[in-house]
């Protein structure tokens, strides 16, 4: 899958920050998915980003935090949407 490759440029055992361009390229390859409704891909790809920033960065870390809410975020845009769609009369 050409998506997938951008994620394999990374090496994890170069340092922090090859990791947190793993992370970040996780989540934007998330974000891709979830714009062309791939959402068990979309998560997929938040949880691997956040357990790397999370072993990177350590659990306290701040941002660690910011991702945390960023997702929560995004699951209640989702149960948004999923109501609305279940209220539309096709």
């Amino acid at each position: 899958m050409p998506l997938k490759r951008v994620i394999h440029v990374t090496d994890l055992t170069r340092g922090p920050d090859h990791s947190l361009a793993a992370f970040s390229r996780h989540m934007q390859l998330g974000d891709m998915f979830s714009m062309l409704c791939q959402i068990d891909r979309s998560i997929t790809c938040y949880e691997e980003g956040l357990k790397i920033q999370s072993q990177t960065l350590g659990d306290t870390d701040p941002r660690v935090g910011e991702t945390c809410r960023f997702c929560h975020l995004l699951i209640s845009q989702l149960n948004n949407a999923t109501w609305l769609v279940s209220e539309t009369p096709f």
